[in-house]
């Protein structure tokens, strides 16, 4: 990891297209995570309730549209 990438270089969604392209090599990418801090300790649990296929999410209850 010679230059200064963007971090963009290694979003997962690309990541795989830029070693293949060759514009960063499997062991950058290697490095670059091994790097980055663990942020473990910062999570926090998400309650979230999921509507059905039948339940209206609207306030109103109405189909105005």
């Amino acid at each position: 990891m010679d230059k200064k990438q963007s971090p963009s270089t290694y979003d997962v969604r690309i990541v795989q297209r830029n070693i293949g392209d060759g514009a960063i090599t499997a062991a950058d990418y290697k490095t670059f995570l091994e790097k980055l801090p663990d942020v473990a300790s910062k999570g926090e649990p998400v309650q979230t309730t999921l509507a059905g296929p039948d339940e209206d999410l609207d306030d109103e209850g109405n189909d105005e549209g």
